[in-house]
């Protein structure tokens, strides 16, 4: 599915060319450039996906930009890539002032758009969820969703994913999305309680439950080449049964 960024961004337009067109920001004058369209791919949707688990948007919304947190790197350069690709965004990544972590910023009016107006994500992780529009998407760009939510608030073992976030009603999306998808749903859905990360790894505090599901490979299930943990966990022939 084809999207206009251009009928996104149309209060800020304003220059307008064949393929493309620049915006500018009325609250601090600053000028971006994007694409006339987008096309809603897997590489899409593994942004979207890895936005949903960990990132957010700058509390200063004349800035118009998203950031990504995360330990790897080569992660944030790979999403950079795919948010220049797709909306000609500006990134800048810097090492934060405390912990081991590195932040991913993208400058784009059109990115910042397309995540909050179209998709609709919410500002707080216990309020996030799933693009709501993801039926009238694809498959691709939906398995991509799948795969970056994976590799940002996900765990593999064997052949076997958990994902955790803190929105039950994303998480029950994701349930419902899984199934529809073909992977084999195991534990449709668990709680853990406030505190959880703290108590199991040593250095993380949460202020809000966690939900989370787990789930299998098919033989029908899609692989994203694009995840980096997609390489430790191995497709199983047949559907294996659980019990909830």
């Amino acid at each position: 599915k084809i999207i206009s960024l251009k009928e996104l961004c149309a209060d800020e337009i304003v220059t307008e060319f064949e393929n493309n067109f620049t915006a500018q920001l009325r609250r601090n004058g600053k000028f971006f450039s994007s694409p006339n369209e987008l096309l809603l791919n897997e590489e899409v949707g593994y942004l979207v996906g890895f936005f949903i688990g960990d990132g957010h948007y700058n509390k200063n919304e004349s800035l118009h930009y998203i950031a990504i947190t995360q330990k790897d790197k080569v992660t944030l350069q790979k999403l950079a890539a795919i948010a220049h690709k797709h909306f000609n965004a500006t990134p800048f990544i810097r090492k934060k002032d405390t912990g081991d972590c590195y932040v991913l910023e993208l400058y784009s009016v059109s990115l910042y758009k397309f995540i909050k107006g179209f998709c609709k994500i919410g500002e707080y992780a216990q309020y996030k969820t799933l693009p709501e529009n993801i039926l009238e998407t694809n498959r691709e760009y939906a398995n991509g969703i799948i795969w970056g939510l994976i590799d940002s608030d996900g765990t593999i073992r064997d052949n076997h994913a958990t994902i955790r976030i803190t929105s039950r009603s994303g998480i029950n999306q994701l349930c419902w999305l899984l199934k529809d998808l073909g992977y084999t749903v195991g534990t449709t859905m668990w709680e853990a309680p406030v505190g959880f990360e703290k108590q199991r790894d040593n250095g993380y505090n949460m202020n809000y439950s966690i939900w989370g599901v787990s789930f299998s490979i098919s033989g029908s299930s899609y692989v994203s080449k694009l995840s980096y943990k997609s390489a430790e966990m191995t497709p199983i022939k047949k559907c294996v049964k659980y019990q909830n």
